[in-house]
């Protein structure tokens, strides 16, 4: 595993102290967005959905200081300079989820078997924390598939602020060619005035 780097913010020459202070102290809040994806090449490169869509949310993620802004352990502010995954896997034996994490790699192919490895190794461990010494910069992914009829509806588990789906439902809809996906607890705050497109293009 590559040594983490966090890089601390100045918060007195920092020129988003203003509206982070605003956002984060007087109308604390956090963001979310469903958004319709053509995952159409996914399928046809026979590509297994869930790696593939963690993947390129960690490439977005890891593309943008933004999104790898946050407090460490330390509750000091600052960047990392990587994020990885963190997601969840469903037991059916006893319809509860761990969570599992997996180490970054710009390479999707490398990417799916680092995933495929955790699974293999870690799939089966019980409890919350799959995946032991989870590092501090993880970001939460949870993927819900929705029905595309005008008033869609989800098949999901919440628990807190969170939500999560089984894997088994993931299987059931990968034959969609989109999918409604919720990235849950993405950002602690958001103090930018960066619009989406800047992300995705």
């Amino acid at each position: 595993m590559k040594r983490m780097v966090f890089e601390v913010i100045d918060i007195n020459g920092w020129k988003r102290r203003e509206y982070f202070e605003h956002y984060f102290t007087n109308i604390p809040c956090t963001y979310s967005m469903t958004v319709k994806l053509d995952i159409t090449q996914i399928k046809k490169k026979r590509m297994k959905l869930y790696p593939a869509m963690l993947y390129y949310l960690a490439t977005i993620v890891n593309r943008h200081s933004e999104f790898r802004t946050a407090f460490n352990q330390a509750g000091e502010l600052g960047i990392y300079d990587e994020m990885l995954p963190s997601y969840t896997i469903f037991h059916e034996d006893t319809e509860t989820f761990s969570d599992l994490w997996t180490e970054y790699v710009p390479n999707i192919e490398e990417f799916s078997r680092a995933y495929e490895n955790d699974i293999r190794l870690y799939g089966s461990n019980h409890g919350m924390i799959g995946k032991p010494d989870v590092p501090e910069n993880v970001f939460t992914v949870s993927m819900i598939p929705c029905s595309l009829s005008r008033n869609p509806v989800c098949t999901q588990e919440q628990t807190g602020s969170r939500t999560y789906m089984s894997e088994k439902t993931a299987k059931r809809n990968e034959g969609n060619r989109s999918l409604h996906f919720h990235v849950a607890n993405f950002f602690k705050f958001m103090a930018t005035n960066l619009s989406f497109t800047q992300f995705v293009t």
